[in-house]
């Protein structure tokens, strides 16, 4: 957000300020670069994820070489179910298993 103020201030005192840009009405441009920046950060993917094929391995694109870029057998841990989740109601604590029904 940006704020007109009649004289920039020294400090921002609380975190709130932290998003506020402040100008002054003699300023000529205002300098985005910063947050231009870390919108761009912000906007990239944490990983690129390719999606899993027919048979259930991951598509992942090969180099020109023919070489694969990731290594499959990571991707596919990567995309297994976790352990730790019950794969059927036998697996459920049955103090648990009324909520199912509130689906």
């Amino acid at each position: 957000m940006v704020k007109m103020v009649a004289k920039l201030p020294n400090t921002a005192d609380s975190e709130d300020e932290l998003d506020l840009l402040y100008i002054t009405p003699d300023m000529a441009y205002i300098d985005i670069s910063q947050l231009t920046y870390e919108f761009a950060l912000l906007s990239l993917p944490q990983h690129v994820a390719f999606p899993l094929d027919n048979y259930g391995k991951p598509t992942c694109p090969r180099n020109s070489d023919g070489t694969m870029p990731c290594n499959e057998n990571v991707l596919l841990i990567l995309n297994r179910p976790d352990e730790d989740e019950p794969n059927n109601d036998t697996d459920i604590d049955p103090r648990w298993k009324s909520l199912r029904d509130l689906q």
